[in-house]
């Protein structure tokens, strides 16, 4: 039992671990799933608007394209309907900053933007100008710059102008905010540390919430992103980027034609964050029940040993007063012995005095009758002793058991003469004696035995001594009021 409770003590706090640690790992593999399917969603949502926006600034290159195709330069820079028209195209489109019409030594001819003074600017340094003058490129998307009249850090989305030959002949620009991505950016799961990137294939940035770090604004190729971009495959696996030293779960989606990537990462500490919440909290019920059934188990084995400890010397008790009891009982058969003795004793020096006056007596007669009868003497001398030693044997249970069909009457009449000296003089035996009784089947020194510890207790209980009544009578055992354990008969 202690051993038991024992256990459940280990129990009470093995158990309740067991519990709050399989219970996290379950929790933190949902979390971490549902961490990288935001990730997908968000990449996804971020993919269709970014590609939508790029896709409307080619419609809208295309419009002017078509507008400004065949003018001059001269007619173009002369004319304000060619700016009026570039306004009415951005007026009511946040994510443009301005239009510009650039000729082919890179100065700035028209834009939407009227109240700007472009006389003598020229932009013959920018990336996008020398990209689509140096090589053919419809369109062209360039790396960050702040903007020479704005103040503003833009990146260009340009197309090339041709002559009717095919020779460079401008550039048609729009000035793309990068605070429009970066809002936008900043719209995904804005309580939720994030990284989102809009990169060209060659690792720069064009727009990112927050700020990669120490200000870098493009990717190495040794990056997971550009990495994955090498090779074409999405990640789906929590790596640790090279640029910070934090591991993140990223996706990323190429946007149409174009060189432009879109790409949505978070940090596996920020992912993690709500399952520590869990955690703590987790915490604090398992060692609240872990608590509560250790001290149970603990006041359990307390209790426990304090009733062992009680049972023990509840049964040392008790097995000391069965040895007092025995002991007792021992003193009290000694004191029989001693007074069973004292009487055989007693009966026994009467026998032999019969056997020696009668050997004595027949050693002196001449005539034979004389010798017989007092051999007849010795011989019944002989035999009342052998019957004492049956009854010795009987009484200290060395004699087997011979059950045979035995007189009441005769056993009662030949004992009553021996309790007389055995009980002492202070008792009067008398018996009383059925005319007609039954033989039992039973030991006859049994018998005695039996009727020799009731004469011993009656004498017990008169110790100032009285009367001793031994009657024998005929008991049929049928009747349910007498002795029911017994059978019938």
């Amino acid at each position: 039992m202690i051993r038991l409770i024992q256990a459940l003590v280990v129990m009470s706090v093995l158990v309740p671990a067991i519990g709050i640690g399989l219970a996290a790992w379950q929790d933190r593999r949902a979390i971490v799933s549902d961490a990288e399917q935001d990730v997908e969603q968000s990449v996804n949502i971020l993919h269709e608007h970014t590609l939508k926006v790029f896709e409307i600034h080619e419609l809208i290159l295309d419009k002017i394209a078509m507008r400004t195709d065949g003018l001059d330069w001269a007619s173009i820079a002369e004319s304000p309907a060619t700016s009026e028209f570039l306004r009415q195209v951005i007026a009511n489109v946040n994510y443009i900053s301005s239009i510009w019409l650039i000729d082919a030594d890179g100065k700035v001819r028209a834009t939407s933007n009227q109240s700007q003074n472009i006389a003598g600017l020229t932009v013959a340094d920018r990336e996008y100008f020398r990209a689509e003058r140096d090589t053919d490129v419809t369109t062209f998307i360039s790396k960050p710059y702040i903007g020479r009249l704005s103040g503003q850090p833009l990146f260009g989305v340009a197309r090339r102008r041709s002559t009717g030959t095919g020779a460079f002949d401008g550039v048609i620009c729009i000035s793309v905010p990068v605070e429009y991505f970066e809002r936008l950016f900043r719209s995904v799961e804005p309580d939720e540390r994030h990284r989102i990137v809009l990169v060209r294939d060659d690792g720069e940035v064009l727009a990112s919430d927050p700020p990669p770090p120490n200000e870098v604004t493009h990717f190495p190729e040794n990056s997971l992103l550009m990495r994955a971009v090498a090779s074409g495959r999405q990640s789906h696996s929590w790596q640790v980027s090279p640029m910070d030293g934090r591991e993140h779960f990223f996706s990323w989606r190429k946007l149409g034609g174009y060189p432009l990537y879109v790409a949505y990462a978070i940090d596996k500490d920020v992912a993690l964050q709500p399952w520590y919440e869990h955690l703590r909290l987790y915490g604090a019920v398992g060692i609240g029940a872990a608590l509560a059934l250790f001290l149970a188990s603990l006041l359990a084995l307390r209790y426990a040993r304090r009733e062992l400890a009680l049972v023990r010397r509840v049964t040392e008790e008790a097995d000391g007063r069965v040895r007092a009891e025995t002991s007792l009982q021992q003193v009290r058969k000694l004191e029989a012995v001693g007074q069973l003795t004292g009487g055989v004793a007693h009966d026994f020096n009467n026998l032999l005095t019969t056997i020696l006056g009668n050997a004595e007596r027949a050693q002196h007669m001449e005539q034979r009758a004389k010798q017989l009868q007092c051999l007849k003497n010795i011989e019944h001398a002989a035999s009342n002793g052998a019957r004492l030693v049956h009854h010795l044997l009987a009484f200290a249970r060395k004699q087997h058991l011979d059950p045979q069909p035995t007189g009441i009457n005769q056993i009662v009449v030949e004992l009553a003469e021996m309790l007389e000296s055995t009980i002492g003089s202070r008792i009067r035996v008398s018996v009383e004696l059925d005319p007609a009784p039954w033989l039992a089947m039973a030991d006859a020194s049994q018998i005695e035995t039996a009727i020799l510890n009731i004469a011993l207790n009656a004498r017990d209980a008169m110790p100032q001594g009285g009367h001793l009544t031994i009657t024998t009578a005929n008991l049929a055992a049928a009747d349910p009021r007498r002795l029911q354990e017994l059978e019938p008969g």
